[in-house]
């Protein structure tokens, strides 16, 4: 009876990691956030009911890597750099100005760039009474 339970606990956990590893499988596949060229990655993951994204930053090699997130007419409006393997972070921009955002991550000779368009849309509702 307990070689039932334990066998049936190890199937339980077993399937578990094969789910979890096919949904980040799955995941990543399906945003395309790495390129090969670069000796880090970068994944940025939008916010679909707000102006909100969250940037991931791999950095096996622990290199220094300067991240600047800039606008047309704002120029650089976010410069920091990252040493660490991991770099997590949520960036909101409910309050900033619509346009195309540039975010350039670079560490020497490579860079990496990606774009973020933000365009508010207002919703107006008449009503007759």
């Amino acid at each position: 009876m307990q070689t039932k339970i334990l066998f049936s606990i190890c199937v339980l956990f077993i399937s578990a990691a094969v789910s979890a590893q096919q949904l980040f499988n799955s995941v990543t596949n399906t945003t395309k956030p790495f390129r090969n060229e670069a000796s880090f990655s970068v994944l940025v993951i939008p916010d679909k009911t707000s102006a909100v994204f969250n940037l991931h930053v791999y950095n096996p090699e622990k290199r220094k890597i300067d991240l600047q997130i800039s606008h047309k007419a704002s120029g650089v409006v976010i410069d920091t750099v990252i040493k660490d393997v991991q770099f997590n972070c949520r960036y909101n921009f409910d309050q900033a100005d619509d346009g195309q955002y540039l975010i350039t991550l670079t560490s020497g000779k490579e860079r990496i760039i990606k774009t973020v368009d933000i365009n508010t849309i207002v919703k107006r509702n008449l009503s007759v009474e």
